[in-house]
């Protein structure tokens, strides 16, 4: 305010008062007399410079506290927002624990929030800053015209000018990953550069996941991995020296093995199988995928979830991994009632074309009805069974109830395998078009199409290339 005063008197001095001359003499010529600014027209000239100089200073104060706002461009199901709500600056957006929030950022910067994740928008000097407080965002920054985009968390501080990264904010640290693009991490004095496929950690106890998987969960990850530069070779993740025996460096023989122990019902055993496969080779797609089958069969729907995205940006070998995934996506997404995502994994199966084991009449099924209300068509009477079948057994009530729901059994009955691990695979074929066995029920079945309709066995694996999930 002094400044502004001092402003005010140096321009009330050009208005001094003229000292009065004599007055002229009667009958004598004089020049016209000079007009006198009256003093109203000082003081409203005052008042005039006030309301600038008091304009000028509201300015400044509106434009100190206006900050950059985001709109909700994907609200989700059960979202605490709605789809183009906008988001002030300072205000804290908190994703739910079903599915994460995608936010459009005014400079055409995109957000794309993890469930469980919470962050606010501020001011930065030179452009905007989003306060990560816990969580995982990934971040597809907009060419900055002038300035950067920020993401600050309790440990370090992300800069960039246009890009593609992913943050994780963790009670022990933070890690960044890059996908496109140059990224700059601050941790303390340390200031680092990081580039496509690299990473880094604010301590030694947050655990770096390959880049794919870290991003594996997002929309787009099918599109974002495509930016990222090729993996290094399983045979270089592979650590040995002299005098060491390398662990076992045959990730079908694992995955072959886990397949039996999925088909035989142990799946915490063949999990560990599969996770051991990966850790050989992380871009086996059938390795996550019959892990996201295992971890389906024990309910463990979020990781399943997350093995079958896996599955997709891997090496898509064999090629009905495709097809298949999205299916169990979107039936994770039905089971789950979410029913506005479940419907695009089933037309992005569709798009595929692939009819492997009947997935295109699977996934329009399913389309036009959810997962958990496909109905099936009743049936004639089943065939007798066999002799030294039990008429009260609980494998034939369960034959009869689930197998007979859409189909005669007749075709059940004459089907004669030679081993009790075809009929697991027929049985999990079965699952996989929607019949409705639980974990406990699949051994109970099969031991009664074994017993009641097998032939004199002989040892051969379960087949890789059925699909063995369930419901």
């Amino acid at each position: 305010m002094d400044r502004q005063n001092d402003e005010f008197e140096a321009f009330l001095k050009q208005f001094q008062l003229r000292t009065p001359g004599p007055l002229p003499k009667e009958g004598t010529a004089q020049s016209p007399r000079p007009r006198r600014r009256p003093l109203q027209w000082i003081l409203a000239a005052a008042a005039v410079v006030a309301v600038v100089l008091l304009s000028s200073a509201l300015v400044r104060m509106f434009e100190g506290t206006r900050g950059p706002y985001a709109k909700v461009e994907v609200a989700g199901t059960n979202s605490l927002y709605k789809t183009g709500q906008t988001i002030p600056v300072g205000e804290v957006v908190r994703s739910n624990d079903a599915e994460g929030v995608v936010l459009a950022l005014e400079d055409g910067s995109h957000i794309e929030m993890r469930s469980q994740s919470a962050l606010a928008l501020e001011s930065a000097a030179d452009g905007i800053r989003v306060r990560l407080n816990n969580g995982s965002i990934i971040v597809s920054a907009a060419k900055q015209q002038t300035g950067h985009l920020y993401v600050q968390t309790k440990n370090v501080l992300v800069s960039v000018v246009g890009t593609v990264f992913f943050v994780n904010a963790e009670s022990t640290g933070t890690s960044v990953a890059v996908v496109e693009g140059e990224v700059h991490v601050q941790d303390g004095a340390s200031l680092k550069k990081l580039h496509p496929g690299e990473q880094t950690a604010s301590d030694t106890s947050v655990p770096l996941r390959p880049v794919r998987e870290a991003i594996s969960w997002s929309r787009n990850a099918l599109a974002y991995a495509a930016l990222l530069p090729p993996p290094p070779s399983v045979a270089a993740q592979i650590q040995t020296g002299p005098g060491l025996v390398p662990f076992s460096q045959d990730p079908a023989s694992l995955i072959r093995d886990g397949e039996k122990l999925a088909a035989a019902g142990r799946y915490h055993e063949a999990a560990d199988l599969f996770q051991k496969a990966l850790s050989l080779n992380r871009l086996s797609s059938i390795a996550s995928f019959r892990l996201g089958e295992v971890r389906y069969q024990l309910g463990d729907f979020n990781n399943a979830l997350q093995s079958f995205r896996d599955s997709l940006i891997g090496d898509l070998d064999p090629k009905w991994i495709e097809v298949w995934a999205h299916i169990n996506i979107g039936k994770i997404y039905d089971i789950r009632e979410q029913r506005d995502r479940a419907i695009p994994e089933y037309q992005r199966a569709i798009s595929t074309g692939d009819d492997f084991h009947m997935a295109q009449g699977v996934a329009k099924g399913f389309l036009a009805a959810p997962f958990r209300q496909a109905q099936g068509v009743p049936s004639p009477s089943p065939p007798e069974p066999q002799p030294n079948a039990n008429p009260d057994s609980p494998g034939k009530k369960i034959f009869y109830r689930a197998c007979t729901t859409c189909h005669s059994a007749e075709p059940a009955a004459k089907t004669n395998f030679s081993t009790k691990a075809e009929y697991a695979a027929l049985v999990n074929r079965e699952i996989n078009k929607g019949t409705e066995i639980s974990t406990a029920e699949v051994p109970v079945l099969v031991d009664y199409l074994w017993e009641n309709f097998g032939k004199v066995p002989r040892d051969i694996p379960v087949q890789r290339d059925a699909p063995i999930q369930r419901k």
